[in-house]
């Protein structure tokens, strides 16, 4: 659900600023919220808002910087790191005589800078009592339709009555779903059911705290953009509550905060206490580890683009990460076997220091901030240029909050203790807490780009252990948390471990969590792809495990994973008589929008 708050020409400085601190007590979990100032109020209302809320802007040129007297252009808005846009509103469409060929071009223009766009459209009275409201609102979108960048990734459609509008008459929920209904089935047909599934709809006629619950109901309706309601932040408050009443979401981090953390931590720190058999340890932990990172990975796919910090594996990128990785692998070798082992670990020592305390910080603070207390929270913003001796280099955001200090002490100190006391249980957490943020923050580009790296790493893995010993060798001389260690006997003085690789759980983990995002973009509820290769992720490990086990020798973990993750996708597509769309599948948003046309003519179904 999506809601948008449209204060329209209204409010002086300091009401605007009064607003955007009530806004600030919001409880927006399962609900994105967006605010739009008048152009003046924005880099006053930014500056007071979280980031719980987001910034729109309520128009923009269309065709970028220039002679356009009155105008802000797109890539100012981008500038002034402003996410969202409002576009073809229909007091626009009225007052400025602003054509649907005009907003085309806005529209193309705003999605070309990066911004993300609330997109307008809507009947009068008139032709609503002529019959014409679909007719219309088809009209009005079928220059947007036909535009490449346009993607449910970057475009809200707002539906808003215009005879609805600021005079007090509502659409009722029968033909608000019709009219939602009708659109959605509109965009199956000009561009895919896919696309229609996952494009949100808002509603926009009226919007008040008497009528959102029933309109959020709705099966088509996705959210509202909200006009003078907006401006009453207790009333605008309780039409954000009936969206995150109404939406129980499938997909987000919900799952992973609730029920798979305490698992994970369970996994990471009772074998400590109770002796657990090794094999079973290990599966469990990666398993979990992979699980609540793919859930952390959708979670940000969801951000906007300036919000989001994750990296996508580029094609170059996965070409180049076995030649990479090998040249690493060997460098490490070289250092082991030449390298004093008291130097070298004391070296490794200082770098894991800072970096396990940043892990700890990043990987504690996902599933605690989703808690209300924590979300009103105060979040301070600092704007940093690391490289302090060119001083005309880009300043970076640094956002924190009160929250960001304890933690950042205790990843200190979990880090300070580890490197005292090497002991196996803090080794593990640090490696945890590095794989969960490894899988949330690395996406692959598509799933082409996901093949071709899995392939190329199967073949490394296979080499590196079975062709040679430096793997093996710098897995058991460097004593950092960059593998898993499972004790074999919980009590002995000096216990022997069975070892996991890092790598066995991020590179099959960011593959499984595109999967779920996968399951989500298409709107499949039952993620049968996310599921799939969760299984077939156990079962591989299984299967490593079994032979380690009988052949009594270390066992490249990829030579099973890898066909057991890939297997299952295919095989999933396959069944689903989806292989097409799996394989053209694209992380990359201008890509989506030219996705096959799989499901033309079809309704969109949303499951």
């Amino acid at each position: 659900m999506i809601v948008g708050g449209n204060w329209k020409c209204n409010l002086t400085r300091a009401k605007a600023l009064e607003l955007a601190e009530q806004l600030n007590e919001l409880d927006t979990t399962d609900v994105e919220v967006v605010v739009a100032p008048v152009a003046l109020h924005v880099p006053l209302v930014q500056a007071k808002l979280k980031r719980a809320v987001s910034l729109a802007a309520q128009n923009c040129g269309f065709a970028g910087n220039g002679a356009y007297t009155g105008e802000v252009s797109a890539e100012q808005l981008v500038a002034l790191e402003v996410p969202w846009v409002i576009i073809g509103h229909s007091e626009r469409r009225t007052h400025f005589r602003e054509d649907d060929d005009l907003l085309a071009a806005k529209l193309d223009d705003a999605l070309k800078a990066g911004l993300r766009v609330i997109f307008c459209v809507g009947e009068s009275h008139a032709e609503r009592a002529a019959g014409q409201t679909v007719e219309v609102c088809v009209r009005q979108l079928a220059g947007v339709l036909r535009l490449p960048r346009f993607t449910p990734a970057r475009v809200v459609l707002a539906y808003e009555p215009v005879w609805a509008i600021g005079t007090g008459l509502v659409a009722t929920p029968a033909q608000a779903q019709q009219t939602h209904a009708a659109l959605r089935a509109h965009v199956a047909r000009e561009r895919s059911a896919e696309v229609a599934a996952r494009l949100r709809i808002q509603y926009g006629g009226s919007v008040s705290a008497a009528n959102c619950a029933e309109l959020a109901a709705l099966p088509d309706v996705d959210g509202f953009l909200v006009g003078g309601a907006s401006l009453r932040a207790a009333e605008f408050a309780t039409i954000v509550r009936s969206c995150a009443s109404a939406s129980a979401p499938a997909f987000g981090p919900f799952m992973a905060d609730w029920l798979a953390y305490p698992a994970l931590g369970a996994a990471t720190l009772l074998p400590a206490f109770v002796p657990v058999h090794p094999y079973v340890h290990m599966i469990v932990l990666a398993s979990t580890i992979v699980y609540v990172g793919c859930h952390r990975a959708l979670a940000q796919s969801a951000l906007a683009p300036g919000v989001t910090t994750a990296e996508t594996v580029t094609q170059k990128e996965a070409m180049r990460f076995p030649l990479y990785g090998s040249a690493v692998l060997v460098g490490l070798y070289a250092v082991v076997k030449l390298v004093k082992k008291e130097y070298l670990n004391a070296l490794i020592a200082c770098y894991f220091f800072v970096l396990g305390a940043g892990a700890v910080q990043q990987a504690v603070r996902a599933p605690l901030q989703a808690l209300p207390a924590v979300r009103r929270l105060k979040t301070h913003v600092w704007r940093v240029n690391w490289q302090f001796w060119d001083k005309d280099a880009p300043a970076e955001k640094v956002e924190f909050n009160a929250l960001d200090v304890p933690l950042l002490v205790i990843g200190l100190a979990l880090s300070f203790a580890y490197t005292r006391t090497k002991w196996w249980v803090l080794a593990n957490c640090l490696a945890v807490c590095f794989s969960v943020c490894a899988v949330e923050m690395l996406t692959l580009g598509s799933f082409q780009i996901g093949c071709m790296l899995l392939s190329f790493l199967f073949a490394y893995d296979i080499f590196w252990v079975f062709g040679t010993e430096v793997m093996v060798t710098v897995a058991k001389g460097i004593d950092a948390p960059i593998k898993l260690l499972f004790p074999k006997h919980l009590r002995a003085d000096k216990p022997e471990f069975s070892l996991l690789g890092l790598g066995d759980i991020v590179i099959p983990g960011i593959f499984v969590a595109m999967m779920l995002r996968f399951d989500a973009r298409r709107g499949l509820r039952a993620l049968p792809y996310f599921k799939s290769g969760m299984v077939a992720y156990v079962l591989a490990l299984l299967t490593t495990v079994g032979v380690m086990h009988f052949f009594e020798a270390a066992q490249p973990a990829l030579l099973y994973l890898v066909p057991g993750c890939l297997g299952a996708a295919f095989a999933t597509a396959a069944v689903r008589g989806e292989l097409a769309p799996l394989w053209r599948f694209s992380e990359e948003e201008a890509d989506e929008g030219e996705a096959g046309t799989e499901g033309r003519g079809a309704g969109a179904k949303r499951e």
